[in-house]
């Protein structure tokens, strides 16, 4: 169950905490005794090295080091009434002065490697815990959670901040005992930063530094051989620190002075690879405290590498096949279709492969053993925890942050993979091409001159069925969300959300009508003037409804269309200008202009002749309306103007020349430097807008995946669906075959009525 090695720490923490517990409870039945005679307070001090360790005279580590050497037996001797009866544990009492004295530090090393099992020391204060690592306990109850007192005077367990009453109380009550406070812990989040101290400090260095340093030294000079070795106490110390809950959520909340230092030991990367250090804590986290969580993110990402961020020696070789396996980039559609494909052959002849392509489970070496347990925590962060669910939650700008940290690329590239969402990408693919393509070709046949009957029938058919495609899509996604705040992020107040469906209903209201509409066009060849609006606005949102998608498809046409979408969000202050400028222009031109020459003879022209009736009714109407003359400005500030309208009256000519400097010269440029600015911005942010909708996207056909498991809820839908749309379909499709009855092409138009639909229904 375990591997011990000079410098390689590797736990099964039931394995090690039997074996290693039964082992110390034979050493402390075996303690060396003997005394001293210049020391009268025999019980707490039975030796030199107890004295001196304890800070009753000076701390000198050249004193220490020649005591330890005479007689090594001495940090074997327990004290009898004491708390801290080895040397060591009187040691650890001054945590300062270790770490400030590089030489007291490195005795205290020599001094553990001695007598190993001292660090195994119960804790009597706390139940369960080793008296060594009671400073990191009483820093995690002290940052996470406090003894309060009721308005009765009753004391009360209670967490620090960031629960409600109701989400605690029913747990904790009286004195909590050791299960309640877990419990709580593991519910509390802490509001604000952590504080190292110097104890907490102490025991985080010990403990990497008997990580990464090599036991020979003390071999080759002749110390005694423990009955314990350091590995095999440091696994069952590193297995007792990962149990104890909230270690790892109160160390991400370390000040930024002392993160990044604290998290390059290597006891901090051994506790982030323990699966037990991982739980439900980190949604609370995302939740309330997201840059904690991209912290968190950000570190994991460190332990992706080669090496495990230093964990593993350069001298090993390691197979970078079975350390990375899906993290590759797959910005391919077809080659992430071909990965999930293989998957699922591979699932279906009953081959379970690890999340990062693992397979060597035969293997116990220590780089495959450390892999192994990174992967287990991916599959945990991926499968149980659904984190993708969770970041899609966040801000956009804590999505930028998550989106760039390797673990998050990592768990995405997987979903990628995944048979159900390389699968869903494709038919999703399919039927947003097809729905775009017989949409357009339905309505340009519709208003054609030249009516091809079989050609709209198939088309009117393919777009009905890829409409029912995506409403079902919708109404899944619909069904998949179980809280109120999902429905505010995903439906509610998601402006794409509102697109597509906008875009949906337009496609289906536009085909119905058209089919409505179809016998009046075939006998009077007349479409009304409505209905050709609608067709307008049906394909303006089906374009936005195709490029919304394709977005997800490749990252260079990701950054095309997020620069697009910058750039007109940019604009908006200029097109505010830009209208002030224009309607001030037209005030202008409506003051002057009819009063000139040519304005009131073209004003005789429209109230004289009756031969100018095309003339009348072409400008007459509004020749000096306010919206006539903001018309002509628009025109005029794209190139279209006329001298002979009276612009070039001396009155006039001024104001025109003012308008061609300000909205012509200088306007025009000011537009190209913003869109200029804009595209260099948003392809700068590109990828890692990229990275969120791809994000967002998994997070989405996740659920849905899970969704679809239910196949009650599943059948439900999909019945519903059905119904309707199969009455809908009859319907229209009936209207459009009473239209073309006499059609001398009726025969072939119902056999590919026929064909069309067979092919749909297999698709769906």
């Amino acid at each position: 169950g375990c591997q011990c090695n000079s410098k390689h720490v590797v736990t099964d923490q039931s394995v090690t905490i039997r074996r290693i517990m039964h082992a110390s409870e034979d050493s402390e039945s075996t303690d060396r005794t003997f005394s001293w005679s210049d020391e009268t307070d025999e019980k707490n001090f039975p030796t030199k090295l107890h004295h001196a360790c304890s800070g009753k005279s000076a701390l000198d580590a050249s004193v220490l080091q020649n005591i330890l050497r005479d007689k090594p037996d001495a940090a074997f001797v327990r004290a009898t009434d004491s708390e801290y009866p080895f040397p060591l544990s009187l040691l650890l009492l001054h945590p300062k002065r270790l770490l400030e004295d590089e030489e007291m530090f490195a005795f205290c090393l020599e001094l553990i490697r001695t007598n190993p099992s001292a660090l195994l020391q119960k804790d009597e204060k706390n139940e369960g815990w080793l008296l060594f690592l009671r400073p990191i306990w009483n820093w995690i109850m002290r940052n996470n959670c406090k003894y309060t007192s009721t308005k009765r005077g009753k004391k009360m367990f209670a967490p620090i901040r960031s629960l409600s009453s109701k989400e605690w109380r029913s747990d904790i009550s009286g004195n909590a005992n050791l299960k309640q406070k877990y419990s709580l812990i593991e519910k509390a989040v802490p509001s604000s930063s952590v504080t190292v101290t110097s104890n907490v400090e102490l025991v985080f260095r010990i403990l990497s530094a008997l990580i990464d340093d090599d036991q020979s030294e003390v071999m080759k000079r002749g110390m005694l051989i423990p009955e314990l070795s350091v590995d095999e106490v440091l696994e069952f110390v590193i297995v007792s620190m990962t149990l104890m809950p909230g270690l790892l959520k109160t160390a991400l909340f370390i000040g930024d002075d002392r993160f990044d230092e604290m998290f390059k030991l290597s006891i901090m990367k051994h506790i982030l690879l323990e699966r037990t250090s991982h739980g439900k804590w980190l949604k609370r986290v995302i939740e309330i405290h997201p840059c904690r969580a991209i912290r968190y993110f950000k570190e994991f990402s460190k332990l992706l590498s080669v090496d495990l961020n230093g964990l593993l020696p350069s001298i090993e070789e390691v197979d970078e096949t079975v350390v990375f396996g899906n993290s590759r980039r797959k910005s391919a559609l077809i080659r992430s279709f071909q990965k999930g494909v293989a998957q699922s052959v591979r699932n279906l002849f009953g081959s379970n492969a690890s999340p990062c392509g693992d397979n060597r489970t035969e293997s116990n070496s220590y780089a495959n053993i450390m892999i192994k347990k990174r992967n287990d925590i991916i599959h945990y962060l991926s499968n149980d925890l659904h984190i993708l669910r969770l970041v899609s939650q966040m801000s956009a700008t804590h999505q930028l942050d998550a989106a760039s940290a390797r673990l998050i690329q990592m768990i995405v590239d997987l979903y990628t993979a995944h048979p159900f969402n390389s699968c869903l990408t494709l038919i999703d693919a399919f039927f947003h091409f097809i729905l775009f393509a017989a949409a357009q070709v339905q309505s340009v046949v519709f208003l054609s001159p030249n009516f091809n009957a079989e050609v709209y029938i198939v088309a009117s058919v393919v777009t009905l069925f890829s409409v029912f495609y995506f409403a079902l899509r919708e109404v899944l996604q619909l069904v998949s969300i179980h809280s109120w705040a999902d429905f505010e992020e995903n439906v509610l107040f998601d402006l794409w959300n509102h697109i597509d469906l906008v875009s949906i209903s337009l496609l289906f209201v536009s085909s119905v009508k058209m089919n409505k509409a179809l016998e009046e066009k075939l006998q009077h060849d007349f479409i009304d003037m409505d209905l050709r609006q609608l067709l307008a606005a049906t394909s303006f949102f089906k374009t936005i409804f195709l490029i919304h998608y394709i977005r997800i498809l490749n990252q260079s046409l990701a950054v095309f269309i997020s620069a697009l979408c910058q750039i007109i969000v940019d604009l908006k202050w200029f097109v505010i200008v830009l209208v002030t400028l224009l309607s001030m222009f037209s005030q202008m031109f409506l003051a002057i202009l009819p009063g000139t020459n040519t304005a009131e003879s073209l004003l005789e022209i429209c109230t004289g002749n009756e031969t100018t009736t095309y003339l009348v009714d072409l400008y007459c109407d509004d020749i000096y309306g306010y919206r006539r003359f903001f018309q002509q400005t628009y025109e005029m500030m794209l190139g279209d103007w006329d001298l002979d309208r009276g612009i070039a009256e001396t009155q006039v000519y001024p104001i025109f020349a003012i308008f061609t400097f300000f909205i012509t010269v200088i306007m025009l440029n000011m537009l190209i430097a913003i869109a200029s600015d804009s595209y260099a911005d948003a392809k700068l942010e590109g990828p890692g807008l990229f990275r969120i909708m791809r994000l967002n996207y998994c997070a989405e056909v996740r659920f849905l995946e899970q969704t679809m498991m239910k196949n009650l809820v599943l059948g439900g839908v999909v019945l519903c669906n059905s119904l309707i749309f199969g009455y809908i379909m009859y319907t229209t499709v009936s209207s459009t075959l009473v239209a073309l009855r006499d059609d001398t092409h009726y025969d072939q138009i119902m056999r590919g009525l026929y064909i069309t639909t067979s092919i749909m229904s297999l698709n769906l």
